[in-house]
């Protein structure tokens, strides 16, 4: 019985790595492509090479301590982990919190924004609590 227990808790944690890597997949790519539109619009005669590599550099860094959570690295160093999650946490939050405002007041946003927002917040929140729990063993 502890064994499968083991097991099932084993599969279990598993899969939440997984879920956390692809959110912070669809994040990355989601600012590779707000970056690439960003700057095409704002230096229309530059390179889309050069606009979608900004972009996958700056959404990797943004990302790195969200992908590193899932870790041995994560697990062994979670004060840096901690701190390369912290400013897009708070930027999370703080989108997440306009969010729900607007929703309440009767001026929603659309869902295809909302959604990003909630779910990267409650991921980001998760792996903070991960984190803490000592439960990121590497995978």
């Amino acid at each position: 019985m502890c064994i499968r227990d083991s097991l099932s808790s084993d599969v279990m944690l598993f899969k939440t790595k997984i879920i956390i890597r692809l959110v912070a997949m669809l994040l990355i790519g989601g600012f590779v492509y707000l970056f690439t539109g960003f700057g095409m619009a704002t230096e229309p005669e530059s390179s889309l090479i050069i606009a979608i590599a900004f972009g996958l550099i700056v959404a990797i860094l943004s990302q790195a301590g969200l992908l590193l959570s899932t870790t041995k690295f994560g697990e062994k160093y979670k004060l840096i982990t901690a701190a390369l999650m912290l400013p897009f946490t708070l930027l999370l939050i703080g989108s997440s919190y306009d969010v729900i405002t607007r929703l309440l007041s009767g001026n929603p946003l659309s869902l295809s924004s909302t959604v990003p927002y909630v779910i990267g917040a409650a991921t980001y929140l998760y792996a903070y609590y991960m984190l803490v729990n000592n439960s990121s063993d590497a995978t």
